[in-house]
C-alpha cells in the first residue's frame, strides 16, 4: 500500500487530497516497470512481510518493488513541486502537511525561522501537536517549540478553546494516564480522569498502567485543546500529587 496523500493549507489535519491523478491513473502507475527514484533509495528500509518498505518524509511504501515504481516516483516529484509552490507563497502549513506525520515535527522545525507571524507559528505548532500520534518520541524539541517566547500564544487554541480555558478554575486538577515505566513529567495531560484511565489502560503493553493526578495553575497551561473530544491541556509546570496503579487486560484494553 503506498500513501501518496497531498495536503492542502485549508485541510487544517493534514487529510489531503491526490493532485493531478484519479484512480485509473494510479492503477496505471502502480504496475509500470521505473526504477525508484535516486532521492528515494536510501530511505528503503525492511518491511513488515519481509520485503522492502519506504520511508521517506514525502512518500510512505509498506511494501516496494524498486524496479516497479513509477507510482512513488510520480508522488515524490508531484510533492516537490508543491514543496517548491508553498515556499514561494509562504505557506507554511502546507509546506509542514505536506510531509508525511511521522516527519511533519522536523519539517516544522526546518522552517522556523521563515515563520514571521506568531499567530500563524501558534496555529502550526498547534495543528501539528494534534496530529502527532507520538509526542513523546521527541519530547525536548516539544518543550522548546511551546515555551518560544513569540506573542500571541492563544491562537495555538481556536475561539472556543480559549472561551472555555478562560472559564476554568485557576487551580487546576488534571490527570495523565501512561503505562508503567512511562514518563511522568510528559506534557499531555487531561481535565478528564476517564479519558486518562482510557489512555492509560488502551496505551499499555503491560500489565499494570498508572494515572497520575497532578495540581497546576491555569497560566501555566499552554493551551486546553478540545478538537479530539480529550480535554487536553498542554503544560509542563505541575505538582503530581497522586500516583494510582491500574490493572490492564492486555489482551482487551
Amino acid at each position: 500500500m503506498i500513501v501518496v496523500t497531498i495536503a492542502t493549507g485549508s485541510e487544517k489535519q493534514g487529510l489531503g487530497k491526490m493532485s493531478n491523478i484519479d484512480a485509473d491513473g494510479i492503477g496505471g502507475l502502480r504496475y509500470k516497470p521505473q526504477r525508484l527514484h535516486p532521492d528515494l533509495e536510501p530511505y528503503l528500509r525492511t518491511g513488515p512481510f519481509g520485503g522492502q518498505c519506504l520511508d521517506h518524509p514525502l512518500v510512505q511504501e509498506l511494501d516496494i518493488n524498486r524496479e516497479f515504481a513509477a507510482l512513488p516516483n510520480w508522488a515524490y516529484n508531484d510533492k516537490r513541486g508543491h514543496l517548491d509552490e508553498a515556499r514561494k507563497q509562504a505557506d507554511w502549513h502546507s509546506y509542514v502537511f505536506l510531509h508525511m506525520r511521522s516527519y511533519r515535527l522536523e519539517a516544522l522545525m526546518e522552517i522556523l525561522l521563515n515563520i514571521s507571524s506568531a499567530k500563524i507559528y501558534w496555529e502550526l505548532l498547534s495543528a501539528v501537536w494534534i496530529d502527532s500520534k507520538n509526542v513523546a518520541r521527541h519530547a525536548d524539541e516539544w518543550f522548546s517549540l511551546w515555551n518560544d517566547r513569540r506573542p500571541y500564544k492563544r491562537f495555538a487554541m481556536d475561539a472556543k478553546e480559549r472561551k472555555a480555558l478562560r472559564r476554568l478554575d485557576e487551580e487546576l486538577t488534571i490527570y495523565r494516564g501512561i503505562e508503567e515505566g512511562g514518563n511522568p513529567e510528559g506534557m499531555s495531560w487531561t481535565l478528564d480522569r476517564k479519558k486518562a484511565i482510557w489512555f492509560a489502560r488502551t496505551g499499555s503493553s503491560r500489565s499494570r498502567s498508572i494515572l497520575l493526578t497532578a495540581r497546576a495553575h491555569k497560566q501555566n497551561a499552554h493551551a486546553l485543546l478540545l478538537g479530539r473530544k480529550e480535554s487536553e491541556i498542554v503544560i509542563d509546570e505541575f505538582d503530581i500529587i497522586a500516583t494510582d496503579h491500574l490493572t490492564v487486560d492486555v489482551g482487551n484494553p
